[in-house]
């Protein structure tokens, strides 16, 4: 209905019937929000990445090497010091504010990878795995081990936003991550372990301290297979002729 607007260049599908779809689960979350959005994200239709993103990128980084080094707070704190000038960041009063901000990032994050050491499988880890005519693949901030729960994937957060506790139950990139655990992604880190424990996000930036919310296994869920005929419709729809344009955030 726009004015002006000419016919479709080609009406073809976006994947031949016999093509596999590689996708991650933050796409599975993007598309499930708007099918044509993560269209014109995945052919570039982005902006670059902010402070915020960049800032997030480094903590995640240093996260990482403080889980896999053995890393202090102090020594941590440190590598932000000397990799700081690699942040695209104004320099005044501004770039100082989001230099403190990453340094509480790193004081809480590095407390967390502290006080969870003992649970740690995988830092940083990348995973890909064939789902049906998926193939998830991704990295993960962090995998942990629940004793006999199974294995928990943990995201770590450094917006200052997060979801209510209701919304926390389905959020698509999270259970896409349970899926993945039991379909054997993480079998070369943790062989023969295909229990999925949960999911858990880490919030390291907003309120005053860190703030974890932790999604139940797909097994406790009321609807255990959801997440899986999501991952399974998913690259259809994906493939397909038309993508449909919703209302989203």
């Amino acid at each position: 209905s726009w004015y002006g607007l000419g016919p479709s260049s080609d009406d073809a599908a976006v994947r031949a019937a016999d093509e596999v779809v590689r996708v991650s689960p933050s796409k599975v979350e993007a598309f499930s929000r708007c099918a044509l959005r993560w269209l014109l994200e995945a052919a570039g239709g982005t902006a670059g990445d902010s402070a915020s993103q960049s800032i997030g990128t480094l903590v995640h980084d240093l996260a990482a090497e403080a889980a896999t080094r053995g890393l202090s707070a102090e020594e941590t704190l440190a590598l932000l010091e000397e990799r700081w000038g690699a942040v695209d960041v104004v320099g005044g009063w501004y770039g100082e504010t989001q230099r403190e901000r990453a340094r509480v990032l790193v004081q809480r994050v590095t407390a967390y990878v502290g006080s969870h050491s003992d649970h740690l499988v995988a830092a940083e880890h990348p995973f890909e795995v064939a789902v049906g005519r998926a193939v998830l693949a991704g990295r993960v901030d962090r995998l942990e081990r629940a004793g006999e729960a199974g294995l928990v994937v943990v995201d770590l957060k450094t917006g200052k936003s997060r979801p209510s506790a209701a919304d926390l139950g389905e959020p698509p990139q999270l259970r896409t991550y349970q899926v993945a655990v039991e379909a054997g992604a993480f079998d070369d880190v943790a062989p023969g372990e295909r229990r999925s424990g949960g999911a858990r996000l880490v919030h390291l930036g907003s309120g005053s301290k860190t703030a974890v919310q932790a999604q139940p296994p797909l097994a406790d869920t009321d609807d255990p297979d959801w997440a899986r005929r999501l991952v399974a419709t998913t690259p259809e729809r994906m493939a397909g002729r038309s993508l449909l344009a919703e209302t989203n955030t």
